[in-house]
């Protein structure tokens, strides 16, 4: 089973204004060289070719990390991503359940993405403690608890995903 990974308008918003606003400094900096150029400055040209690709970095590399959709195999949850799908063993879930408002209140990003590409990363909040998300759209996501962690991603159907899983854990059991 396949499940799609739409975006929520909040994701999209941000993720244009994200890259339109590195697109804009990079363009910059792209005038910025060629006047050096001009002026023949090219100690000032160098300086500002290293920033490069730094900025494409920081364009592209969230986009590696955000889902595009979620398999459901006999034996696994895969997170399909660009770079390393997340895969999750259905014999180490613990808990899987549709992820209520009041799990994720007051918790605070330690390391990832608030909005461009989604929301991405490590977070952390007193009722869960540490735990990841891969998420694109806030009203569609899966709370799954395995190995001692806590992962929330997002996926369209997000009752059928929990169902089935629960399913096939029953199974295992």
């Amino acid at each position: 089973m396949i499940f799609h990974c739409s975006w929520d308008s909040t994701a999209i918003i941000i993720t244009i204004i994200y890259c339109i606003i590195l697109l804009v400094v990079i363009v910059g900096v792209f005038r910025t060289i060629m006047l050096f150029r001009k002026q023949k400055r090219t100690f000032l040209v160098w300086v500002n070719i290293v920033p490069i690709p730094l900025l494409l970095g920081i364009l592209f590399i969230p986009a590696l990390f955000t889902p595009l959709n979620v398999s459901v195999e006999n034996e696994s949850i895969r997170i399909n991503r660009i770079y390393r799908d997340i895969v999750i063993p259905i014999e180490d879930i613990e808990e899987i359940r549709v992820h209520r408002s009041s799990d994720t209140k007051n918790s605070i990003r330690t390391f990832g993405s608030g909005g461009a590409f989604g929301y991405l990363g490590k977070f952390k909040n007193a009722q869960l403690g540490n735990y990841q998300m891969f998420v694109t759209n806030r009203t569609q996501k899966v709370l799954v608890r395995f190995n001692d962690q806590v992962l929330i991603f997002s996926c369209d159907e997000p009752n059928e995903i929990v169902n089935y899983v629960n399913e096939r854990i029953s199974l295992i059991d």
